[in-house]
């Protein structure tokens, strides 16, 4: 079966294949760029000769699109339909409006609104250490060195040991349903 690859317009020598992959033919050889994860996202380095930046970086999702499906509408967001970021596919890839991004998120699961406990961007403590502050409280010990021990503020002990945050994780560990070793 014949792989299809197709030009990317902004990029004159580079193509992309229906997998997901971007090609430099700059040289007369093909080769098969590198991809690398920045900010969970695949991305590439590509030379432009007709612009001051010569190298950019570039999301491997956003060459893929323009090469198979044209350039992007104003507005309009890259989709992966799947929820996988790094699944760059082109029938996991579609232009799309930034609600229809949002609602594809909620649906697969992976939108920052969903997140909670320590899946949550920046959190600090993982399960097991929310379940050790409310343990050690009951064991009297003092807000003020637990939120020291934990390198976290003391209003965040209060919040903790007072079941105002981590509720929904703490309530799957009482049905079972987290294993905290994981």
């Amino acid at each position: 079966m014949k792989i299809i690859k197709k030009p990317i317009p902004s990029y004159p020598g580079y193509y992309a294949d229906e997998y997901g992959n971007i090609y430099s033919m700059r040289s007369g050889v093909e080769i098969k760029i590198s991809q690398r994860i920045h900010k969970d996202y695949l991305h590439v380095t590509v030379r432009d000769n007709n612009s001051p930046v010569r190298r950019h970086k570039e999301p491997v999702h956003k060459l893929v699109l323009q090469a198979f499906k044209g350039y992007r509408l104003d507005d309009y967001v890259c989709r992966h339909l799947n929820g996988d970021r790094l699944d760059n596919r082109v029938v996991n890839l579609e232009w799309g409006t930034q609600q229809e991004n949002i609602m594809d998120s909620i649906r697969h699961g992976t939108a920052a609104c969903l997140r909670h406990g320590e899946s949550s961007n920046g959190s600090k403590l993982k399960l097991i250490d929310i379940l050790k502050i409310r343990w050690l409280k009951q064991f009297g010990y003092k807000q003020k060195e637990l939120a020291l021990w934990f390198n976290i503020s003391q209003k965040h002990v209060s919040d903790i040991t007072r079941g105002r945050t981590w509720q929904k994780d703490i309530c799957e560990v009482m049905r079972g349903g987290n294993n905290l070793y994981d």
